[in-house]
């Protein structure tokens, strides 16, 4: 958590009306703050409960190392299976039924 996230959370979590302002109009409130957000990005503001709690990942940056090629992309998006290597498991019996538990 970068150090103005941690500042608004605070902020939010003292002052009321602060809060409603960011859940209203987050980029607004950034733009108070000295934050530019660029229009072709969105900012989601999730407000946890007693029943609800949130973990957020980051954004991973996918590398040329990691990126299929057209051949793979090709196999995943038909459903084909041509070089690829598989086993079918049928042991796997479901839990629909509840399996006992």
């Amino acid at each position: 958590m970068t150090d103005v996230e941690a500042q608004l959370i605070a902020q939010a979590t003292r002052d009321a009306e602060f809060r409603n302002r960011l859940v209203a109009n987050p980029k607004a409130v950034l733009a108070e703050q000295g934050i530019t957000i660029p229009d072709d990005v969105q900012i989601q503001i999730l407000q946890e409960s007693a029943r609800q709690y949130y973990l957020i990942l980051p954004v991973v940056e996918v590398s040329d190392a990691t990126k299929l090629s057209e051949q793979e992309l090709e196999t995943v998006a038909g459903g084909g299976m041509a070089g690829l290597s598989y086993t079918w498991n049928s042991g796997w019996t479901g839990c629909a039924g509840g399996c006992g538990l």
